[in-house]
């Protein structure tokens, strides 16, 4: 029977630079919503925001589910 804790040989499911886009679209998504909790952007400013930032990191899980705020 084997072991549980095992390491297996499966594919990681980002390659780096997949990881490396999706890492920084949510930093500097972050950086955009706590603008819109601060009230120094619009929700409108916000949403464009964050079409511009998925057209510049192609981010491959952030930009499945849009959060508009």
């Amino acid at each position: 029977m084997p072991d549980k804790t095992t390491v297996t040989d499966d594919p990681p499911m980002l390659t780096h630079d997949q990881f490396q886009r999706e890492l920084s679209y949510r930093a500097a998504l972050s950086v955009a919503r706590r603008l819109l909790e601060n009230k120094l952007v619009t929700r409108k400013e916000f949403v464009r925001i964050d079409a511009v930032l998925r057209r510049k990191f192609s981010p491959v899980w952030g930009g499945l589910y849009p959060d508009n705020g």
